[in-house]
């Protein structure tokens, strides 16, 4: 997979990420991922067009957004405990 960062809000501790290769754009004609940090809660948000209504939701995508979490996770070791949050949006 390749993407592109679209944006990056350092108050809002926020990256937004569009996917410009892969696998994933042959199900979807666009896709583009966000992720943010507020306390101990972590949001990704993805957001994506169908090419075809018949499309699965992109579920296993989450096994990759995970291994990222874990890999960033050293940015968070100051906080005990944290929460991933995952939000799905589909445009159609």
């Amino acid at each position: 997979m390749k993407y592109e960062i679209e944006a990056i809000d350092r108050y809002k501790k926020l990256i937004s990420r569009k996917v410009i290769g892969g696998d994933l754009l042959d199900f979807y004609s666009s896709f583009t991922f966000v992720s943010s940090c507020e306390q101990q809660w972590i949001t990704w948000t993805f957001e994506y067009v169908k090419k075809i209504e018949d499309n699965l939701e992109p579920l296993n995508f989450l096994g990759f957004i995970l291994n990222v979490t874990k890999n960033i996770e050293g940015h968070f070791q100051k906080i005990k405990k944290y929460i991933v949050l995952f939000t799905f949006v589909c445009y159609t």
